[in-house]
């Protein structure tokens, strides 16, 4: 009857859990934009190529990515050596005005590429690693408004989160992060991609996983 109906239905709730993100708590890399001059070259990166600045944007202290296909890198210590450990956060503010901005698992300038295709693709409406690809639901788009970026990478398990929603879930990637880059090819005067509150973190993994391995 009516009621049998209703309790089959009732039993085929999807309950699915995709923003499962914990961010790291040890700090390998921070940059809030602290005291950066603007037109200035940011003082926490280093560039492998085209035009970088610290602007103003919307009142707040931007990273702007604006021309000659630019790539920048975290500036350490020691670059050329692999400082992401097997259990890492990585998160920032992404403002794309249309395209795709790439984050490359390894120090572009300092650093050998890794094996395997390790290139996070960021547009709008979706993201994609290697094979993975996921798109926002619904006609999500993050075109021209503030995103929050997420990645967390857990012995060789890989995710990506745009805001709230998990889009990349790799179980074995192919490859070992050694470091990070940010590039965008789509970058002009014209068409400014900006970044802020960039972050690597050690650590990352909810507590009871840790002693479920």
């Amino acid at each position: 009857g009516a009621q049998a109906t209703a309790n089959t239905e009732e039993a085929l709730t999807l309950n699915w859990s995709k923003y499962d993100f914990v961010p790291g708590d040890k700090i390998i890399f921070e940059d809030n934009l602290i005291g950066e001059e603007n037109g200035e070259f940011p003082s926490r990166w280093d560039l492998e190529k085209g035009t970088v600045e610290n602007a103003e944007f919307g009142g707040e202290n931007v990273i702007m990515l604006r021309g000659g296909n630019p790539i920048i890198v975290p500036y350490l210590k020691n670059p050329d050596i692999d400082y992401l450990p097997d259990v890492f956060t990585v998160e920032f503010d992404l403002y794309l005005p249309n395209n795709s901005l790439e984050v490359f698992f390894y120090d572009r300038k300092n650093q050998e590429p890794p094996r395997g295709r390790s290139t996070l693709d960021i547009w709008s409406q979706n993201m994609n690693l290697g094979g993975a690809s996921s798109k926002l639901p619904g006609n999500g788009s993050i075109a021209k408004r503030w995103a929050h970026i997420s990645i967390a990478y857990t012995d060789g398990k890989l995710k990506a989160y745009i805001d709230e929603t998990r889009l990349i879930n790799i179980p074995h990637a192919e490859f070992n992060p050694t470091g990070i880059s940010l590039h965008s090819y789509h970058a002009s005067a014209n068409n400014p991609f900006f970044i802020k509150n960039f972050r690597i973190a050690e650590g990352g993994v909810k507590y009871y996983d840790r002693f479920l391995q």
